[in-house]
């Protein structure tokens, strides 16, 4: 839930639930999604201040059996599997 979106996504998705989830597994993205080691997310940081780059941390990455998962607000994990978006 820590993804940043929107009004007008924000406002779709209270509309249809599901479509929220539709979404993070599409692959039309416009954003970067990084991932960066603990021990260097304090370079990391201070790079995109230099840089005068936004980012928002959006969570942590966990080992999984489950494939693509994510924890709602509430705490629950949600599956993805299926829903994302393969290249090849």
């Amino acid at each position: 839930d820590e993804v940043p979106v929107s009004k007008a996504a924000m406002k779709l998705f209270s509309s249809d639930p599901n479509l929220k989830n539709q979404c993070l597994g599409w692959g039309d993205d416009y954003e970067i999604l990084a991932i960066i080691s603990p021990k260097n997310s304090e370079t990391f940081l201070n790079a995109t201040k230099t840089l005068g780059l936004e980012v928002t941390r959006i969570g942590e990455c966990l080992s999984s059996e489950n494939g693509i998962t994510y924890l709602n607000s509430s705490g629950e994990g949600v599956c993805l599997k299926g829903q994302n978006f393969h290249h090849f």
